[in-house]
């Protein structure tokens, strides 16, 4: 039975979620606009990315709990902020920030802003939504105790803090939940032969395949450090999800490739175990 108050999505977590989905849905929005013949911003298009962009957060987040749940711990979005612009200590802007300001918890600009920035600077060519990350606290009587494979020990005192494997085991499953909306996705695209799916389709890829990238500071460069092996596995199963969509138009073949890249990741897995490898990335 799962206690609910760990996997509910907090207040703190739902504003962030409200930010995120309404800085990529204005970006994506006015991005369709420039590829259309509409002469007027179509409002109902905002509308719609903005709530298939909140639902897949949300739901993503509540997915990513419920398995970081499963391995004793929480896990809670939270704001990137851009804060160093030098390689020395001091070459950052909150070093400065009692001449700058008052506020001595002043972090820096948020990754949200710098999002905008990035699509203004490149003339509507880019928009980059690796604009979150993560913090962990653990569940205390569901990790008290419990040891799993490739976890460092150190004589009896194992399980101290959480490991990076565990933490590694909820990113994954927040790319395998875009992987799993992807393939929906898809089937709504045939069965309906509505375009605002393709739409739907390229937004969600678009974000997962940014996100992933292991770029300093980004939820995929966290996914990497942690383990990156599964970070291999990840990237491996949204590369054959965008062969389903931009190649295979029958639904018998969307499925079976799915099958097969589902395959291909237990296959990964039972090979890791086989060669008695760490799994942990270093």
């Amino acid at each position: 039975m799962i206690e609910i108050e760990y996997i509910k999505i907090k207040l703190v977590e739902l504003k962030l979620i409200l930010i995120y989905t309404l800085v990529l849905s204005m970006l994506f929005s006015i991005t369709l606009f420039r590829f259309s013949k509409e002469s007027s911003f179509d409002v109902y298009i905002f509308i719609s990315f903005y709530i298939f962009i909140f639902l897949l957060l949300y739901l993503r987040s509540i997915f990513m709990k419920i398995i970081a749940y499963k391995n004793g711990f929480e896990i809670e979005m939270r704001n990137v902020y851009v804060d160093r612009y030098g390689l020395r200590f001091y070459d950052k802007i909150s070093y400065y920030q009692h001449n700058i300001k008052h506020n001595l918890g002043y972090k820096g600009i948020p990754m949200w802003i710098i999002c905008i920035l990035i699509y203004i600077f490149t003339l509507g060519l880019l928009i980059f939504p690796s604009i979150w990350n993560y913090k962990y606290k653990k569940i205390e009587h569901m990790f008290f105790g419990t040891r799993q494979a490739w976890e460092y020990t150190m004589g009896q005192m194992y399980n101290i803090g959480i490991s990076d494997y565990r933490k590694s085991k909820a990113f994954f499953a927040g790319f395998l939940f875009y992987f799993i909306i992807l393939l929906f996705l898809k089937i709504f695209t045939i069965i309906t032969k509505a375009s605002i799916f393709n739409w739907f389709s390229f937004i969600l890829i678009w974000i997962a395949i940014i996100t992933i990238l292991p770029i300093p500071g980004t939820e995929g460069f966290s996914f990497w450090q942690k383990n990156n092996f599964a970070w291999i596995m990840a990237t491996t199963i949204m590369i054959l999800g965008m062969i389903c969509i931009f190649i295979f138009q029958s639904l018998f073949y969307v499925i079976t490739m799915s099958i097969f890249s589902s395959l291909v990741v237990i296959f990964f897995i039972f090979y890791k175990k086989i060669m008695g490898g760490s799994g942990s990335g270093h």
